[in-house]
């Protein structure tokens, strides 16, 4: 298991790079940083360079990367327009490959949520599901990286929103190319039963952690434990990454990985 440490909530404005959060990130005992990845989208090569450069430094290089599309972006809807969507790979797709990175979450939720005045949620499914087996697949698989969709809460998007209708998709789509990751953060938030991990746990290859409202997490947050405790006991071994608001203090930070890493 490799443990890693998500920057976008933690940083102000929200979902930046972070950089400045990497000493931080390395003293406290994570393996890696997964930075917001629609922000290569305006580096330059130049500064992409310097990203690596600090990350490498710090020793956190990672295969994994999170917020795959910017709401402008739209995958669903009718100005989901596949050349625009191909451009924004084309620009940023070469960079992950320059880092490392082998999976990208797709949780993207303003860029794949869909008016519901202009499509019913099976017209929104099946046209996504169409973009990523058509549009985004191709384009990753030049570069050996794998998508994994993320289902979200259900107050912050309205398609993809439970661990199982996102396993529904990753059988929809069905590609080595494809497949998924859960926040137990958001499960927890829509009341979804953790049983659903154990129907999920085969297309599970990345894990997302926080409290209560984006907080580091505490003892008592006995949900993300328990579902911490079931993925351990179903043999998940690969990556797990706190995506949280910034820790009050450092030690807070340490404690509560030494606790997760003690599971």
């Amino acid at each position: 298991m490799r443990y890693g440490y998500c920057t976008g909530f933690s940083t102000t404005p929200l979902f930046q790079l972070g950089t400045e959060l990497l000493t931080l990130i390395r003293s406290t005992g994570f393996d890696y940083v997964e930075y917001p990845m629609m922000n290569f989208l305006n580096l330059s090569d130049e500064d992409f360079d310097k990203l690596i450069d600090q990350t490498r430094n710090e020793g956190l290089v990672g295969n994994v990367v999170c917020n795959f599309f910017p709401g402008f972006i739209r995958l669903t809807g009718k100005d989901a327009d596949p050349n625009k969507i191909i451009n924004y790979l084309n620009n940023v797709l070469p960079k992950c490959s320059k880092l490392g990175i082998k999976k990208i979450v797709l949780g993207s939720g303003p860029a794949r949520a869909y008016d519901e005045n202009e499509q019913t949620h099976e017209e929104a499914f099946d046209q996504f599901a169409s973009i990523i087996s058509n549009v985004i697949i191709p384009e990753c698989k030049k570069y050996e990286i794998k998508v994994l969709i993320e289902p979200f809460e259900r107050n912050s998007c309205n398609l993809i929103t439970s661990a199982l209708e996102g396993l529904e998709l990753v059988k929809k789509v069905s590609s080595p190319y494809f497949s998924l990751m859960v926040d137990l953060f958001h499960m927890m938030c829509n009341d979804e039963p953790l049983e659903s991990l154990n129907e999920c746990y085969p297309f599970i290859e990345h894990v997302h952690i926080a409290g209560d409202n984006r907080r580091v997490l505490e003892s008592g947050d006995t949900y993300i434990f328990k579902g911490v405790k079931i993925l351990k006991k179903l043999g998940y071994n690969k990556t797990i990454s706190f995506e949280t608001h910034l820790p009050t203090n450092d030690d807070e930070l340490s404690r509560i990985l030494r606790d997760i890493k003690g599971l």
